[in-house]
């Protein structure tokens, strides 16, 4: 009865924690491929509206969103790079979808999705049809399509203006603008008869904004797209877009959604935030299962007809010719729209006369004060205009006092005491003083303004908002501060800016008045915005340019001091810059060596196969290796040794080559030396070999033959006892002769005494056996010898002093020398010395004779040097040093080493 209730309450216990626990739900990974960088606006849009729909799928399936940028439009469409560094970044990461954001995005994906990211579903958003492959899609892609409606874009300013037949279109000069038009001439074929069309795609920035601003009349402006002017720049296309409005004296249409509210009268236009809500819910239905096989690419939303209320009213455009449905951007209600009611109140009960005479003086007073807005507005876009092509045209090095003086032409145009720049500093509420220009009456610019001191306007600026300050009185009650401090500074008017990038803000322009307030209003806040933009702009480029100049300069400064010779040349093949280093060494000014003139200097015999070898690798862009002869300064032809590798810009465009070359004349001189000393070593062992056989030939085996006829002739005698006696007394002195003569040959070729005796010993018997022989006295002292030597030190030392001794008796016709051989300083020193005819050691050594080199090599491997002083008539002295072990010593003889005497041969 026990084991069954047991069993059902193990079971039980064991329930409980899982019944409680909860289950989270699946994670996914999302990878989003951007187009252009991070703060464009539409990736802005997109990736809220991804976020949003992703965040509200979190109680099913936790969905992590990786996001990249591929920035093409700086950087070009360089995917191979980009795909091997996703490759590379996400190799450990596993991702359920990626997402394409635009055609860049998938053209990538197309190209290299397979080998990056395996069968992995995708879907794109911002693709037009236009641009979808001809052969389809794989089966793991499907998306979203949008459709760049140009025709329905034309066909609403002609609405709004049907006067206008002069329509130009503007574009840049990359890839994606031709693409652009491209596709706007198809879609507007239908529009031939009833306009003209001028397209403007071959322009700077600043050419044209003044073409823009002398169009003809009955004019507009069809805006596309300006990612690269014709100077090569690279531009944000809203931000072109914003100046073309500002500049142009026709009213500007586009496509982009990003673009109305910009300045741009409106257009039909593709609702980002619809569009991709709609591809981050296909990407969902991917997420819950669905194969991607089974959904077709999908038509985006419908676009949408958006205007700007200010440009209608900019451009005097009656608001009964907006179509039904359009969306109706910034609009604001005039005074006849707000007291409509009121004044036909008063219409019913004052007289008809005061009723005409209010009337009379109404319009009278709105029509002088459209004027006066009219005409600041007109003010304030010609100077935005002037300052804009003054700032930007300006060279880098002249910036500073560009901004300086149209800051100044800003402030007397305005009318107002001082007009400041500032820039924010790293993720703080400070802000420092950059430019100012001032009267003398407006107290100076702050070298730091801090927000923090001023908390309404801190809120109003961090969030992007302008502050105009009329007076005093028209701040809110939370501006107290403000109030008290524009007091206390004499201040009557003060309007500041913010300036954004993105929605980060990164700086201020302040604008502010002592003597008297201005009636401004946050109408004209976009012009004084973008006079900040055009001044903050130029201070960045300032900075690139000061930037670039110190990194020449660094590099100047490490070429001009690297241990060699440093050139470059540009895509033409002509040398642009030499070092110091190859000026130094050729002996030539910078002039001397550019262009194709430095090969004025190398060898006759080389010029031809250096000129060919070096433009061939030119061609073929090829790495540049070769070695040739060039005349130094001196006079005397070196070897060098030249490396270079091509150049090439961040966009891929061929720059040239940059190399370095090295003098290898040491080198290759070695390596001649090297050849003769194996060659005069080869030959010197044939002459030891003719030597030993000669002496083997002509001496003992003469002897020996001779002892044989003597021991023949001795057996066909029959001497006395006696006789026979002496006669073999006398064949056994030459027998030890012979012995005692085969003993000194192996002697010289390898003494045996060496392991017996010692290295002191040794020497002093060679140096007896010397003497001897020679007849050269030798007087030879030792002192200290330790007993312990390596075996490879004491055949050193031995061989060195027996080859020294060769060429004392050789070359010195010295009667007499010195041999030293003693410790020293944790080394043995041997010295051989004489004062016979000497020699020059540089002749010497390259004579053809190895003694020399033998002996150096002996002592090198052996861990020492070898000096040698000679002058021919004053002697030689040779010195062999070589260290002794790390073992403890015990020295030869029977005193301290403090109390070893000499010895003398």
């Amino acid at each position: 009865m026990c084991k069954p209730a047991t069993v059902l309450l193990l079971a039980i216990f064991t329930a409980l924690p899982c019944s409680g626990a909860k289950v989270p739900p699946p994670a996914n990974n999302v990878l989003v491929l951007h187009l252009g960088w991070q703060r464009f606006p539409l990736n802005q849009i997109v990736d809220a509206e991804i976020q949003e729909i992703f965040a509200a799928e979190q109680e099913k399936r936790r969905v992590q969103v990786f996001d990249e940028y591929l920035d093409e439009r700086r950087l070009g469409e360089r995917f191979p790079e980009i795909a091997e560094a996703l490759q590379h970044k996400y190799s450990s990461q596993r991702f359920d979808l990626i997402m394409a954001v635009g055609s860049p995005a998938l053209k990538l994906l197309l190209a290299h999705g397979k080998s990056v990211f395996g069968a992995t579903p995708a879907v794109f958003i911002m693709v037009g049809e236009r641009e979808l492959p001809e052969s389809g899609l794989p089966p793991t892609i499907t998306g979203i399509t949008r459709r760049q409606d140009f025709s329905a874009t034309l066909a609403l300013a002609l609405r709004l203006q049907p006067e206008k037949k002069n329509v130009f279109v503007v574009s840049g000069s990359s890839e994606f603008s031709r693409l652009a038009e491209s596709a706007f001439q198809q879609d507007v074929r239908g529009f031939t008869r009833s306009v003209d069309f001028t397209y403007i795609n071959n322009l700077a920035v600043n050419d044209l904004l003044n073409t823009v601003s002398h169009l003809p009349e009955n004019s507009m402006v069809f805006y596309l797209v300006m990612d690269q002017d014709a100077a090569g720049r690279s531009h944000i296309p809203a931000e072109v877009g914003r100046l073309i409005s500002v500049s142009a004296n026709a009213p500007v249409y586009g496509i982009i959604q990003t673009y109305v509210g910009q300045g741009i009268v409106g257009g039909s236009v593709v609702n980002l935030e619809k569009t991709a809500r709609a591809g981050a819910q296909l990407g969902l239905r991917i997420l819950r299962g669905e194969r991607v096989q089974d959904i077709p690419v999908e038509q985006g939303p419908a676009n949408e007809i958006q205007v700007d209320w200010q440009q209608l009213q900019r451009w005097r455009i009656p608001e009964n010719r907006i179509p039904p449905g359009a969306i109706v951007l910034n609009r604001t209600l005039g005074v006849w729209e707000r007291y409509h009611a009121l004044i036909l109140g008063a219409a019913l009960i004052l007289l008809i006369q005061t009723l005409l005479i209010m009337r009379m003086f109404l319009e009278t007073r709105l029509r002088r004060d459209a004027e006066k807005s009219i005409a600041r507005r007109k003010e304030l876009e010609q100077l935005v205009s002037d300052v804009s092509s003054r700032v930007i045209e300006a060279p880098a090095h002249a910036i500073a006092p560009a901004i300086q003086d149209n800051l100044e032409r800003v402030r007397q145009v305005l009318g107002i005491d001082r007009v400041s720049l500032f820039e924010r500093l790293e993720r703080e509420t400070a802000f420092q003083h950059l430019y100012s220009a001032s009267t003398n009456g407006a107290f100076p610019a702050p070298a730091v303004f801090h927000l923090h001191n001023f908390p309404w306007m801190k809120e109003m600026l961090l969030n992007g908002n302008s502050v105009l300050l009329d007076s005093a009185e028209t701040t809110p009650a939370t501006a107290a501060l403000e109030r008290a401090s524009a007091k206390q500074k004499g201040v009557q008017w003060v309007g500041i800016v913010p300036l954004l990038s993105g929605e980060e803000l990164r700086g201020l322009i302040v604008f502010l008045s002592m003597k008297g307030e201005r009636s401004w209003t946050y109408e004209q806040v976009p012009q004084l915005q973008i006079l900040g933009d055009i001044f903050y702009q130029a201070v960045l480029r300032k900075r690139a340019f000061e930037e670039v100049q110190e990194t020449e300069r660094r590099f100047a400064l490490v070429a001009d001091n690297a241990p060699m010779l440093i050139w470059m040349a540009d895509a033409y093949k002509s040398c642009t810059y030499v070092n110091r280093r190859w000026l130094d060494f050729m002996g030539e000014t910078l002039e001397q060596e550019l262009g194709q003139r430095w090969t004025a200097n190398i060898h006759p015999e080389d010029r031809a196969r250096c000129v060919q070898e070096y433009e061939g690798a030119f061609d073929a862009r090829k790495e540049i290796r070769m070695e040739y002869r060039v005349q130094r300064r001196d006079g005397e032809y070196r070897w060098i040794m030249d490396y270079g590798v091509p150049r090439y810009s961040p966009a891929g465009a061929f720059c040239g080559y940059i190399g370095s070359s090295l003098d290898i004349t040491a080198l290759k001189r070695s390596e001649e030396e090297l050849g003769k000393v194996s060659g005069r070593l080869i030959h010197a062992q044939e002459e030891e070999r003719r030597r030993i056989a000669r002496e083997l030939h002509d001496d003992f085996t003469q002897r020996l033959a001779a002892l044989g006829m003597e021991l023949a002739q001795l057996g066909q005698e029959t001497p006395s006892q006696e006789g026979m006696r002496q006669r073999l007394a006398e064949v056994g002195v030459k027998l030890r002769e012979i012995t005692m003569g085969l003993s000194a040959t192996a002697h010289q070729l390898h003494s045996s005494h060496l392991e017996l005796i010692g290295l002191a010993a040794s020497a002093q018997r060679l140096c007896s056996d010397f003497s001897q022989q020679n007849g050269i006295h030798v007087d030879f002292q030792q002192s200290n010898i330790p007993k312990n030597l390596l075996p490879e030190t004491v055949l050193c030392l031995y061989r060195v002093l027996q080859e020294a001794l060769h060429n004392v008796a050789r070359h010195s016709h010295a009667t007499s020398c010195q041999v030293r051989l003693r410790k020293e300083n944790r080394s043995v020193l041997l010295t051989v010395s004489d004062a016979g005819a000497g020699f020059d050691p540089v002749h010497g050594e390259r004579s053809g004779g190895i003694g020399l080199i033998s002996m150096r090599e002996r002592v090198r491997l052996a861990g020492g040097e070898l000096k040698l002083q000679s002058r021919p008539e004053e002697g030689t002295r040779l010195e062999a040093r070589v260290p002794l072990p790390a073992e403890p010593e015990m020295t030869i003889g029977e005193h301290d080493a403090s109390e070893a005497e000499p010895q003398s041969a």
